[in-house]
């Protein structure tokens, strides 16, 4: 008689346990079909948000609203100009102690660009006619976006030190229009893709 209880309480115990240990495993599942469910973003997608996060890290860009992604998007054909919005470059000027610094900056900034170049003009050759770019094209204008920022901050930089031209830069500057014109080609290739997919209608 004094045994039941007794029983009776481990097996309550052991019940519970068990439903635990299922409830555990069944939230690590779920945790990992939403894992697995989320898109892959590709080498574009993965250029430009690594060039973009390093540019903002740094303090050479500030981030980019959506209001400025779509005023970059509204003007890319007609070319970017060099600052289309104020920007404020004083916390990153502040921290620089000398010049050799602003040019290591530039080329470090330089070979992001030239990086998400190259991935961005592999991807999209491989691309058909067919394949809708939208994603790629968000990601590469927010990159641009943030290549100008830089742009504007470099540029004060070497005013401050009295230095009017520098190879490094001028390098820069001409990796940041080629960055351009790859994003023009992403978003020709999203209006013909479009332009298709209206005719088949």
């Amino acid at each position: 008689m004094v045994l039941k209880p007794v029983i009776i309480s481990c097996a309550c115990l052991i019940m519970s346990a068990c439903a635990t240990v299922d409830i555990t495993s069944l939230g690590n599942a779920a945790g990992e079909v939403a894992v697995s469910s989320a898109p892959k973003k590709n080498v574009v997608q993965r250029a430009a948000g690594n060039l973009y996060l390093t540019f903002i890290n740094n303090g050479w860009s500030e981030k980019a609203s959506k209001k400025r992604i779509q005023s970059t998007a509204h003007i890319l054909l007609k070319g970017l100009e060099p600052q289309t919005e104020a920007i404020d470059q004083t916390s990153y000027i502040s921290s620089l102690s000398q010049k050799s610094q602003l040019i290591d900056d530039v080329k470090a900034a330089e070979s992001y660009i030239v990086q998400l170049s190259k991935a961005a003009e592999v991807y999209i050759a491989m691309a058909n006619q067919e394949t809708m770019l939208q994603s790629e094209l968000s990601s590469l204008e927010k990159a641009l976006i943030a290549a100008r920022h830089a742009q504007v901050s470099f540029q004060k930089g070497f005013e401050v030190f009295g230095a009017t031209e520098n190879s490094a830069f001028l390098k820069y500057e001409q990796s940041v229009d080629r960055l351009r014109d790859i994003t023009n080609e992403y978003g020709q290739h999203l209006r013909n893709s479009s332009k298709e997919d209206l005719g088949s209608i």
